[in-house]
Parts: structure tokens; sequence; C-alpha cells
């Protein structure tokens, strides 16, 4: 059977136009299973690179103090009191202030910095006084005993005449002695004792604490004084990654339940709920 000329080159084409819609299906699905690929393990390596999201904290066991940002030009350091921002310590109120410096020095701890220690501010020494010069007292002058004498009349003295050796009978010479004087030794000049009166410590009451294993703290450190455990050492603390930790002495503790010692754990807990009797009061 004879073909017909006109039948082939449609036959043609409609072979070659389903070969080229062929290949082009071919290439798009190759092409979107190597950017299937591609994406998938772009994803591993994005997975791997990216840092895992911060746990949310409830807002009931935490609060959240401040946010720290850093300048990238000037270096310089912005605070962020619950969405209100400080480029300055001027500008923050006194009581966040406290607040804030309260946090820092328990963030110290935490980061195991050593704590500055306090100024000792020394007493001013008392203004010298002018202590009065004593001079002993100049004796009093002796008057001269006068020596008696005789009341001779020289109302006529041309007609009395006296003879020497008579008048020398007459006029008998006197010496009187001056009794001794005593003199007052100098004395040492003794300056008055001042008494320095006494530097009164006024004691510096500390701020509370704001969190609330601070104010935990607080009321364990009240309580153990009268018991056994006084000078152990014994404080709470707060991390971000492990909640609350127990510090006896040197030693760390991540909870109150891990704590070995019973009667520790027990002083922590009667800590606790005496916090709890003054929250539920407030």
């Amino acid at each position: 059977m004879a073909t017909s000329p006109n039948l082939l080159i449609p036959a043609l084409i409609f072979v070659t136009v389903g070969i080229l819609v062929g290949i082009l299906i071919m290439s798009l699905v190759g092409d979107r299973r190597r950017r299937k690929d591609d994406s998938e393990q772009e994803n591993k390596v994005m997975e791997e690179l990216i840092v895992p999201e911060m746990p949310v904290l409830p807002e009931t066991r935490f609060e959240s103090i401040a946010a720290l940002y850093r300048e990238t030009r000037s270096g310089k350091l912005v605070t962020d009191v619950k969405g209100k921002v400080y480029l300055n310590r001027s500008s923050i109120p006194a009581e966040q202030l406290r607040s804030l410096q309260e946090a820092a020095s328990n963030w110290q701890a935490w980061l195991g910095m050593p704590a500055q220690p306090a100024q000792v501010v020394n007493p001013a020494p008392a203004a010298p006084v002018a202590t009065p010069e004593f001079s002993p007292a100049a004796p009093e002058p002796v008057s001269g005993m006068e020596s008696p004498s005789p009341d001779v009349s020289t109302e006529d003295d041309t007609n009395i005449l006296v003879p020497e050796d008579e008048l020398s009978t007459i006029i008998p010479e006197t010496k009187t002695e001056l009794p001794p004087v005593e003199t007052t030794p100098d004395l040492p000049v003794i300056p008055p004792v001042i008494p320095v009166p006494p530097v009164s410590t006024a004691k510096v009451e500390k701020p509370r604490a704001r969190t609330m294993v601070g104010q935990i703290d607080e009321i364990l450190q009240e309580i153990l004084p009268g018991t056994i455990y006084a000078g152990k050492n014994i404080r709470l603390s707060e991390e971000f990654s492990n909640g609350v930790v127990v510090w006896i002495g040197a030693v760390k503790y991540i909870g109150i339940e891990s704590v070995p010692d019973p009667e520790i754990k027990a002083l922590i807990q009667s800590a606790v709920r005496k916090w709890e009797a003054f929250a539920g009061n407030v």
C-alpha cells in the first residue's frame, strides 16, 4: 500500500513535536529533581548553622530585668529596661538603677568574677586644739623690814653735842636678815587631754532583692545565724539555663532537690515557705 506524501509530512511533524515535548518534559522533571536535592542539602546546612531558638520562659516564674545593646560605631552600651531605652546612667530612675546594680552584682557572681571590695572611708583627723600655756607665778617681792631707830630730837642741834663714842653706844648697829624666798620650780606644761568622739558607723540598709530567688536567699541568710550552719556560706542564686542554684561553700547544686544534706534542704524549704507566706500577705 502506497503512502501518500501528504500524510507523511504531518506524521513526521507530529513525531518531531512529540520528541521535543518529551525532551522538554524530561528536562523539566530532571531540573525539578535537582532543585529539590539542592534545597534539601541547603536546608541541612542551614539547620546545622542556625542557632536553636531560645526557650520561652514562663512570666509567672521569671522576670525580665534588662537588655543590653552595643552601638556598632561608637561601642557605647545602651540599656533597655522594660521597653524604655536609656543612653546613660543619669537618665535611669533611682529605684530601677538600684535594681540594675543588684542584678549586675549577681551576674558577676554568676560569671565567677570577684566582687569589688567596699571602699573604707577613713574618718577625718580632728583639728588640733590650741592649749593654753601655763607660766609659773612670779614670787611676790618681800618688803624689807625697816630697822627701828630711836627718835632723836634735833630741835636744838647747836646746844646738844654728843661725842662719837657715846653716839655709837646710843644707836647700835642693827642688821636685819631677810628670810629666804622659796621659788617655785618650773613645772612642765601638760596639754589638756581632749577625748576623741567615737566615729559612728551607721548601718547601711541593703536594698531588698527584686527577684524571687534573691528574696528567698535573704530569708535564708536571716535563718542561718541561729543554726549550726552559720558561717558555712550557704546561698541561693539564679542561672538562666539551670534555674535555681544552691551554693554550699564552693560546691554548686542545680536545684534544691539535688542538695545531699537533708537538714540544709529543710532550711531552704523553710525559707521558701516563709517567702510564700510573705508573698501571700502582700
